[in-house]
């Protein structure tokens, strides 16, 4: 009975080196793919910033154009403006006072920077 019961120990213990070598290579194979879906993982977290700081930069730039006013207004170094354009077309011209026409404000102005 000794040389069956070293058989039946012997078989066993080729099971029990056999599993550990496949436990061995699935630890492997489970650490080498986390390690793969970290980094993608990673550059998906990472594209994703760079889409959020281009959508803040074109929500931006959309302020920026017509239809918004800016956050400073541009000052026209020269002088005051004398007649404002509307989107229309239509010119105001400015508060002139009593007897005194656009076209007579135009030719002062005009005297004035010869």
């Amino acid at each position: 009975m000794n040389s069956r019961s070293s058989k039946s120990e012997s078989k066993i213990n080729q099971v029990f080196v056999g599993q550990k070598k496949m436990a061995v290579h699935f630890d492997w194979k489970i650490s080498s793919i986390y390690s793969e879906l970290t980094k993608k993982f990673k550059s998906l977290s990472d594209h994703v910033n760079m889409l959020d700081n281009q959508v803040a930069q074109t929500v931006d730039s959309f302020k920026k154009e017509e239809g918004f006013l800016p956050r400073k207004t541009n000052i026209n170094p020269r002088r005051t403006a004398s007649v404002v354009t509307l989107r229309s077309g239509k010119q105001l011209a400015p508060n002139l006072g009593k007897g005194i026409t656009i076209d007579e404000f135009i030719e002062l102005e005009n005297d004035g920077d010869a």
